[in-house]
């Protein structure tokens, strides 16, 4: 999970991650207001910190907030701060999780129209925490050493070509959405062409 979590971070930063704002400004022709508030187009910055479940989660968990502090409207701002300023107390160490599991409980909604109660997010996201510290220490390790990866290798993460699959995925369900049943996809990502036509070659991607 660990691997799962530093890579939606990572992919945070560089602007790599799905959200309906993204999706729109490489050309998908879809609705990129928030499907979980509706209040403002779904950034990055929205999805994670702004838009009002995910403040409630961070209001809700160990991390602190503070008004104009943390969270605000700056996504560099915001990883910054969780990166850097966070006080020494082990449960800090969560948040890599919490942005996890808040983009877990946005795909929840918009594909399945669920919502997530904020606590089992701040559960989930601290027993995962321990989990990883855990296996660390049994390593002979402490805080985030080692090779998450390694840990993490029978785990699944967000690969870049689960990425495009995943954004290409959510454009036909918001065309579907909108009655549209004649479209034309377009990609760049030859895997994923192969992918959609032949299926049976990549057994892992099966759920899609």
């Amino acid at each position: 999970m660990y691997a799962e979590a530093t890579t939606l971070h990572l992919a945070s930063v560089n602007g790599c991650v799905s959200v309906g704002a993204r999706l729109q400004s490489r050309g998908l022709q879809i609705d990129p207001q928030c499907v979980r508030c509706g209040m403002a187009p779904e950034t990055v910055n929205h999805m994670l910190f702004e838009c009002p479940p995910a403040l409630q989660v961070w209001a809700l968990s160990p991390i602190p907030t503070a008004l104009d502090h943390f969270p605000t409207g700056g996504l560099f701002t915001n990883i910054a701060h969780l990166f850097w300023n966070l006080p020494n107390d082990e449960r800090m160490g969560m948040y890599p999780w919490l942005l996890w599991f808040i983009w877990k409980a946005r795909n929840d909604k918009v594909f399945s129209n669920d919502d997530s109660d904020p606590n089992d997010i701040i559960n989930h996201a601290a027993s995962e925490a321990v989990a990883w510290r855990t296996a660390q220490e049994t390593r002979g390790h402490t805080g985030l050493e080692g090779n998450p990866a390694e840990l993490s290798r029978q785990r699944r993460g967000i690969s870049p070509l689960q990425a495009e699959l995943e954004a290409l995925v959510w454009a036909m369900q918001c065309m579907l959405r909108q009655k549209k049943l004649t479209i034309v996809f377009e990609t760049d990502c030859s895997d994923v062409v192969k992918m959609v036509s032949k299926p049976e070659e990549w057994p892992a991607f099966a759920q899609y």
